[in-house]
Order: C-alpha cells, then structure tokens, then sequence
C-alpha cells in the first residue's frame, strides 16, 4: 500500500504539480481566519491533534477552528524550532537565544535556558526529555537539565571541525549529528564522537544544515555562484553521507527546509515548493506556490498538507487528490467557467459552459478542450445528452447539433430546461413550469403543467421530481410517491439498472429497489440539509451538498461512507462526473479534478478533552473528579477538539452516564455544554469527538458526584426517626407513669376506704358480740361465758392478723368464719344449725379473698333472717371451685328478706348491710372483673322461706406486696 502511495504521489506531482493548468486544491490561513501572523516558520503536531505555530507573534496552539497563545515571559516575541517530545512536551526558541518548555494543554512557556551568553548566532537544540535538550552554542554541545548544565563538549571533543556549529539532528538507530557551516559532521553517542568523511563538492559549498524527516536525515549547503546559487543535498545512510540529487541551481532563491511525503522529498524555498526524488527533480521548470516564501512543510495524522509561508500565512491542502483544474483551449485561452460535464458515446468528456460553449476532446494531460459550438446569448448550458450521431444541448431552448457536421436546430422554445433524457425515440424534458415530451423529437405535448428538477426511467416507469414532490407515470397518469407518510423533495435523481437514488432535501439520499425505499445515511448533510447532484460510480453513488463530496457504497453493515471530500471553500458545485478514473467537479468558477485510486477519508479518531469546567459557585480545572453541593447543581462543561479536516464540521456526543444511555449530538462550534438540575449521586459525564466522516474518537471521562442534601440522607432520617422514636418513648412514658400515679392513688384511696370500712364493720361485729356475751352473764352461764370469750379472744387475734391487708388465704378466712359461726351456735343453742362445704380443690390452691369478705353476710343471715324465724334454724355455706373463679354460697331458711326490713325499720338501720353494699362497689371498682355478687329470694308457694347469697370471686385477684400471704413468704425467705 506504501508503496503504492508513493508511485501516485509521484504520479500527481509529475503531472500536477510542474504545470500550472492543475494544482492541488488548497486555501491560506491568514490573518482574515484569524492567524495572528502571516510570518510562519514553523509547523508541528502534538498527540492530541493540536497544529503548533511559531510565527513572528510567537507560539500559538490550533485546534481547526482557534488559535489560541501561550504567553512567554516579558514578551520575548518571534517563536522558531518547536519541537514535541513525547506527544506532550512542547520546546521551543525564540531569535535571542531563549529555550522555552511547556506542556501541550497549558496556557504559558518558561525559560528553561538562556543561550546568548554562550553563543554570537542563533543557537540550536534537540530536545531528549521531558527536562532534558541538547544545544550548540557556536563551538560547544552543552547537555542541560532543569538543574543547569550537565558537562559540555567543546573543540577538544570535535577537532575536525572548522567553524561554529549550525544544526543537531536525532538519527535513526541513536545518538545525534551534528554539523557546522562548513559541512563537517560527526556522530555523537553512547561510544564517543564519530567524524564523518567530508562529502563531495565540500570545498565549494558553505551554510551547510541538517535536516531530519521522515526519509531520513539530509545535508544540504549552498554554493554561491556570481550569477546564480548552486545547491548541493546529501542523505545519511547509515554510515556516511552520499549525494541525493546533482546539484541544482535555484536562480537566487534560497531553501528554507527540507519536507518528505513517501518517497518525494519537499524543498520549501522563497520560490515556491520544488519536489525531487533519487537522481533528480521532478520537474523544473515551474514549482507549486510559485512565487511564495515557503518556510516549512507538515503533513498531520488526517493527511493534510500545510506549507507555512513568510509573508501569506499558512497554504492548507486537505485533500492532494482533488486538484484544481485551469482549463485552456488550443489557443491557450482559458475556458469559460464550466456549467455540466458529459460523455459522449465513445467515452469522451464534454464540458457545458455558463456563456453557452460546449468543449469536446477534453485532454487530461495538457487540461485542454476544444470549443466546438459557441452560441453567445443563448444562456448557460444546463444538460448534454448524446444519441446517435446528435447531441443534445439544453441552454433557454433545447437544441439538437449534428455532430459530423455541426449544424444546430433548435427543437422546442421550452426555457430553462433542467433536465431531459431519450426514452426509445421519445424525448422527456422537465422545466420550471412543466413537464412534457417531444414524440419522435418532433411536436412538443405536456404532461403536467407544474415546474420541477430532475426525471429518470426506472424499471420502464418514469419517475419525475416536481417542487411539489415525487411523482411515477403509471397506467397514464402521475402517482405521488411518499416516503414514511410524507412528500419527497429532492434536487437530482440517477438510476442505475438495480437502484434509483434520490438527493433529498432534509432526508438524507433516498434509494429504491423497484419495491423497498431505503433512507441511507440520514445524518449525511446535518449542515446544509440539501444533496444538490449525484453520479453513479460502480456500485456506489457520489452524492455533493454544500460541504462535501460522499461515495457512498454498501458494505456488510449497510449504506457506509467510503470517501469523503471536504469542498466548504469551494463555490458551490453545479455538476459531477465520473470519468477514466477520475471524479470531475464543476463548481462556479472552477473545475476540480478528484483521483479515486486516492485515500482522503479521515479515518483518524478525534481525541477530545475537557478544557474547563465549571458550576455555579466555582471553577473545577478538569479536575477528575467534581464534587458538588445540593445547592450547585448546575454545571458547565468546555468540551476541545482538535480536527482540522472538517473546519469546524465535527460534533460532540456527551452523555451523563449512570443516568442515562443515550449519546447527545451538539456541532463541535458550540463551545459550552450546560447541565441544569443535576440529579444527586455519583454519575460518569462522558464526551467523544465525532469528526466529518462520522468516525469517533475515545471517550474521555469525568466522575461528578453532586451531594445530597442532609435533610435526603438515610442517616438525617435515621437520627429523626430514633428522636421521634424516643419522644414518643418519653412522652408515653410518662403519660403511663401519670395514668399510674392516677391508679395508685386511686387504688390508695379505695384502700384506704375499704380500711376505714373494715376499722367499722370490726366495732360493730364486736358490739353484737358483746351483746351476746352480755345475755349469757345475764343469764349467769359460767361455763358458756368463759368458754365464748375464750372464742371471742380468738376471733379478735385473728382480726387483728388480717388488719391492714388488701387479700388473705381462703384458709384465714375459713378459720375465722369457724370460729364466728362457733360463738353464734352458742349463743343460739340448739336452734341453731350451721352446714360447712369446702371444695377439696380450693383447699388445695388456697386462693386469696378480701378479708371479712363472707363474714358480714353470715351476720345479716343470722341477724336478720334467722333471728326471727320459728323452729329450727339451718344456715349453709358452700365453698364451690369453678375454674377461674370460686363461688361461696349462704342460703339461710330465715324470714327473708321483706320481713326483715320491715322489722329494721320499726327498730333500727341496718349499719352493716350498707357497709356491705359500698365495700362490694369498691372492691368492683379495685379489682374490676374479680366480683359479683347475687342476693336470691327463696320463695315457697308465694311464701318466702330463706335467701340465698352468692358471691364470686376470681382466682386472679391483684395480690398487693402487703397481703398477708406476701409478708407471710417473705417473713419465711428471711
């Protein structure tokens, strides 16, 4: 492929480049484009893609679109000799001896050494590190560091040489050569110094340099003649020099550098670019450029060509395959400027001239072309179309010339032709108000009175492109075709045996297969939004807008872009051409010539930075990583690039990943990216550079983390929760703490009051029993006396054991009711009968109950139902087990209960049946549930014949620390 390129190249400037009828396309970067300078001396590339410009206003870094400065301390002035090392380090000089460094993204140089002390001309240098050059300072190498200097090699080291040094060039395999003005060179590496052998013609010649490019490292020197300026050129070859081309006289004109392409080597010269390969020049007689001072060449990783110049700025060549054409005629007369192109049926070229020329037997080694038909003031010719022995001429009418004999009729008065074609024996031809036929070339019929572009035959169907779309005549009338439900407009149709294409406005290029429309590539024209021509090549297409020239072809994933051609400072084209090889463009002014064995597709990937950024509340410097607060959330992104093919015609794809997928488009002249309302977290903004032809470069990243706000983090919410928490502990702590103080003190007072029942009801029980005991002395019963206060002594001990207690076992309360009931039967005699029931279980559980509980219903029971009844008084008392709760039961066969208050009421109130009564609704509200209480009458026939007393009480009694069961264990625990 190399090898290939280089017979082109040499193929292009044998044929191009010596005559001035073609030259490569190109257009200057001056002071208009804003170039500060239009002195440039020197050209270099970084790895990031930026161009590196040392003119006369100093150093200056383009991107394609800006040129931006790096400031020099104090303002030092012109910038020559720069040099990259590594892709990021930039070196530099300025005409008084200073050595710059910087960094290719940094905004200023330093002086890293001053060289005027140790040397009367201007010095040079080689960068070998990142902080690390080697000058010549007249006769000394000087090796320097950031420190200062390392060692220095002055006349002891190189003896041989006469006279300063003037260059130091890096060469392949290692170490450095150098030379002085008189031409003597030697080798320096880690062996020594190494003197080279003097070349031929070294006495003759003087002002010898070095030069290293991509063929090598050449000497060149000058032999000043008295009438002219002889130069001599050499290439290092390993070991020794040897000549490159015969000496050559430029006339006066002197050579600045030395730039290689391939095999051909560029000389620039205050005369132009002159190009030599192996044995001689390429041509002599004219160079390209001629006439400029050309300083210094470079081709970049695109495969521009820019040649920096003294006094005109810098010539850029995008693209040295399109070439521009300086058309002449046998007389050596320029061409007027070419409206169409044409073949004829041999294969010939023809050219359509805006004056109303038509030009045949184009020649493409002399750009010559014969004008055959000249009719001024018929207007511009729009279409040549050959059939037969006729061509077809469309100016304001459509004419037909006879080519052997060249006599022209005019076939129908129809202005403004924009497009025919020959259908068998038909001619279609489409206006600005019509569309219409010439049967067998002879009466003129319309079809359709509505203005239109371009017309084909596909398939046997003719398609026509009207200003109100698409349209197929079919089955004898015109049928809209449309395209995803809506209208097609376009500009220019061609078709092929297999495929009809369709340059569209706003859609792309639009092809059709006879039954499926394909929307290729429908981002091709984002610019201009119009395809204005196309021509078919092979099985591709050539499509042009405004912008650029595609081949389009389809590959294995699709419609793709084969080459692309950037013709944005071209005038717009009016026609293309395929032909011999050749792609042939006729623009207003101009016709350009394309070499399709070429390789002009920018397949370079774009790498792209973050210049700045910034939020609302300060500037990051691109920092890697960006850390926000909730209240910046906004965010300013200044995305660089540097693609020079495309002129400002790349994009920009950024995306905020981890929130999103998709890629978001901006053409690369929007300078700002703007994020408003960034979501919280941590997220990923990506950004890539996509350049003219659709290929991208590497994503560079940048990690942004926008903070919540406290009042949004789990553990602000944590810590409310667990103080909500703890208030809600508190507070219903407290209330319970309140709800039971209120209880307690409820729970006194009731106890209290039951105390204060009990400290009565003991007093009156001992009244009646007094009163007893007060009958039978009366009675002067001895014996019984003793023997019931020995049983009164006892009942009172066991009242004064259950004082002050809330509960007491059912066996303290057994024990009382026994020894209660006792002293009544003794009282009573044998009148008196009482039926004792325990439920074994209760013996066995021993439950607690309220003391004095049962006793005071017995009382009344004997008081005031036995007391007044005849005959035999019988009282039972059952202590029942009923799961949960026991039941005691009082049945008496006394008066009842009616009598008996009748009888109160004639004698006295019943003190302890309303003490019983509030005690119960106390111990109710105390204990809730644990109570019940049932009075029964019995009754006989209407006749009442006892009552009946059941009390429930539950197992599950609120025992209180001060029961007497409680102090009881705890007495024992002690």
């Amino acid at each position: 492929m190399g090898h290939l390129l280089a017979k082109l190249s040499i193929f292009y400037w044998s044929i191009g480049l010596i005559s001035s009828a073609q030259h490569p396309y190109y257009y200057v970067l001056n002071h208009s484009q804003g170039l500060p300078s239009n002195e440039v001396y020197v050209l270099e590339q970084d790895d990031f893609g930026y161009l590196w410009i040392g003119c006369d206003a100093g150093l200056y870094r383009y991107n394609g679109c800006e040129f931006e400065e790096l400031k020099q301390p104090e303002r030092k002035g012109s910038i020559s000799n720069v040099q990259i090392f590594n892709g990021e380090t930039v070196w530099c000089q300025n005409f008084r001896g200073q050595i710059f460094r910087g960094h290719i993204f940094s905004d200023s140089l330093s002086v890293f050494f001053d060289a005027a002390p140790y040397c009367s001309r201007f010095p040079d240098f080689l960068s070998l590190t990142h902080d690390r050059i080697l000058v010549l300072a007249d006769t000394m190498l000087l090796e320097i560091d950031s420190s200062g200097i390392l060692r220095s090699m002055g006349r002891r080291h190189f003896p041989n040489m006469e006279g300063n040094f003037s260059s130091i060039e890096r060469i392949d395999g290692g170490g450095v050569m150098v030379c002085d003005y008189r031409g003597n060179t030697a080798l320096v590496n880690k062996e020594g110094v190494q003197f080279m052998d003097s070349p031929e013609f070294m006495g003759e010649a003087e002002n010898f340099r070095l030069f290293s490019n991509t063929m090598g490292c050449f000497l060149l020197g000058i032999i000043q003649g008295k009438r002219a300026i002889k130069h001599v050129l050499y290439r290092w070859e390993g070991t020794t020099f040897i000549p490159w081309v015969s000496p050559f006289f430029f006339e006066g004109h002197r050579v600045f550098s030395l730039g290689a392409k391939g095999r051909e080597l560029f000389l620039n010269t205050s005369n132009g670019v002159y190009s030599c390969a192996p044995g001689g020049f390429l041509h002599k007689e004219k160079p390209w450029l001629e006439g400029k001072e050309i300083s210094w060449y470079y081709r970049d990783r695109e495969g521009m060509s820019y040649y920096a110049g003294l006094k005109e700025g810098i010539f850029v060549v995008p693209d040295t395959d399109l070439q521009e054409l300086e058309m002449k005629g046998p007389d050596g007369l320029p061409l007027e400027n070419i409206s169409c192109i044409g073949k004829d049926l041999q294969g010939g070229l023809w050219f359509g001239g805006i004056a109303g020329s038509v030009y045949a037997n184009y020649s493409p080694g002399r750009n010559e072309a014969e004008r055959r038909f000249i009719k001024n003031g018929e207007g511009e010719v729009r279409k040549l179309l050959f059939y037969n022995e006729f061509l077809l001429v469309a100016r304001e009418t459509i004419q037909r010339v006879h080519l052997p004999t060249g006599k022209v009729e005019v076939l129908a008065h129809v202005h403004h032709v924009r497009d025919f074609l020959m259908h068998k024996d038909t001619l279609f031809y489409i206006g600005p108000d019509r569309q219409g036929y010439l049967t067998k070339l002879g009466k003129n019929k319309v079809l359709r009175a509505k203005g239109g572009l371009s017309l084909c035959f596909f398939q046997g169907r003719m398609y026509s492109l009207f200003t109100d779309g698409l349209f197929v005549w079919q089955r004898g009338q015109w049928e809209e075709v449309r395209f995803e439900g809506g209208s097609i407009f376009g500009q220019s149709m061609v078709a092929t045996q297999e495929e009809l294409y369709l340059a569209t406005l706003g859609k792309g290029l639009l092809v059709y297969d006879g039954e499926v429309w394909d929307q290729c590539l429908p981002g091709l024209n984002k610019k201009s939004q119009e395809l204005l021509h196309m021509a078919t090549f092979g099985k591709g297409v050539f499509v042009a807008d405004r912008k650029s020239v595609y081949l389009l072809g389809k590959g294995k994933e699709g419609w793709q872009t084969l080459r692309q051609f950037n013709i944005e400072q071209l005038s717009e084209v009016l026609d293309l051409e395929v032909w011999n090889g050749f792609l042939y463009l006729a623009t207003v002014g101009k016709l350009y010539r394309v070499d399709l064995m070429g390789e002009t597709q920018n397949l370079n990937p774009p790498k792209v930075r973050f210049k700045n950024v910034e939020s609302k509340l300060k500037s990051h410097d691109s920092e890697a990583l960006v850390e926000l607060k909730h209240s910046d959330r906004s965010l300013r992104l200044y995305p660089d690039a540097a693609i020079h093919r495309s002129r400002g015609g790349f994009s920009y794809a950024y995306r905020l990943y981890g929130w999103e997928e998709e890629w978001h488009i901006v053409p690369g002249s929007q300078s700002e990216i703007s994020f408003n309302e960034l979501p919280y977290g941590k997220f990923e903004v990506q950004l890539k550079a996509i350049n003219e032809g659709g290929v991208e470069g590497p994503i560079a990243s940048l990690v942004l983390h926008v903070r919540q706000p406290f009042w949004t983090q789990w553990w602000f919410w944590g810590a409310v929760v667990f103080l909500l928490v703890g208030l809600f502990f508190l507070v219903f702590r407290y209330r319970l703490r309140r709800v039971q103080d209120r209880i307690q003190q409820k729970q006194s007072a009731l106890t209290a009051e039951l105390t204060a029942l009990k400290a009565q009801l003991n007093p009156h029980f001992m009244f009646n029993t007094l009163n007893s005991l007060q009958d039978l002395i009366l009675k002067r019963d001895i014996e019984q006396s003793n023997y019931y206060l020995a049983k009164f002594a006892s009942l009172m001990r066991q009242v004064l054991q259950h004082s002050g207690q809330e509960t007491v076992p059912l066996s303290f309360e057994l024990s009382y009711l026994k020894d209660y009931l006792e002293l009544e039967e003794l009282r009573f005699g044998k009148e008196f009968q009482f039926v004792w029931f325990v439920d074994p279980m209760l013996e066995r559980e021993d439950p607690d109950i309220p003391p004095l509980l049962v006793q005071p219903y017995l009382e009344n029971a004997i008081k005031h139902g036995l007391l007044h009844a005849q005959g035999k008084k019988r009282l039972e008392i059952h202590f029942m087990d009923e799961g949960a709760e026991f039941q005691c039961i009082i049945r008496d066969n006394g008066i009842g209960r009616e009598q008996s208050a009748q009888i109160r009421q004639r004698q006295h109130a019943s003190f302890s049946g309303h003490a019983n009564e509030k005690r119960i609704e106390l111990l109710k509200s105390l204990y809730k549930k644990g109570f019940s209480l049932e009075i029964i009458d019995l009754m006989d026939k209407g006749m009442a014949r006892g009552t009946e007393v059941r009390i429930r009480v539950s197992k599950r009694l609120v025992t209180e620390k001060n029961s007497y069961k409680n102090r009881r264990d705890e007495a024992k625990e002690v």
